[in-house]
């Protein structure tokens, strides 16, 4: 396996993922490419900040703030192993399982979260990876 799709989220245990990650792609002497899907709407702006932007603005910015959060949590990962970090919007498992066709990846890693209410019924994005992804996934629990 040359190139990983490491699929990120502002979860707690995203760190967790990235080392696990890392250690695997140390093993199969690959490649990572960090990514993020953002969902619409995007939970870190308001209401009142969306207003007073023009659509295209706030998707950029949207767009920015993932990619720079990104970056930093593979920060310390030396720059020959990792490609440059990709951010994608929309549903998020439907994000991850296009860029994983789009990048041509061998793996997709993505974290697994505890399920919460609505979770049960509709499934978690690690899950829905799973079922329809057309590679091989590893998810970090």
């Amino acid at each position: 396996m040359q190139r990983i799709l490491l699929c990120l989220d502002d979860s707690p245990a995203a760190d967790a993922v990235v080392l696990r990650a890392e250690a695997l792609r140390a093993a199969l002497h690959g490649s990572l490419i960090p990514f993020r899907a953002i969902a619409l709407p995007y939970e870190h702006q308001t209401a009142a900040d969306i207003l007073r932007r023009e659509p295209r603005e706030v998707i950029e910015c949207w767009r920015r703030e993932a990619l720079e959060a990104v970056e930093e949590l593979v920060a310390y990962l030396p720059l020959s192993v990792r490609e440059p970090a990709q951010v994608a919007i929309g549903r998020p498992w439907e994000a991850i399982c296009q860029a994983g066709r789009d990048l041509a990846v061998d793996l997709i890693i993505v974290g697994a979260h505890r399920y919460h209410g609505l979770d049960r019924v509709l499934g978690t994005t690690s899950a829905k990876v799973v079922d329809h992804a057309d590679r091989c996934v590893y998810v970090v629990r």
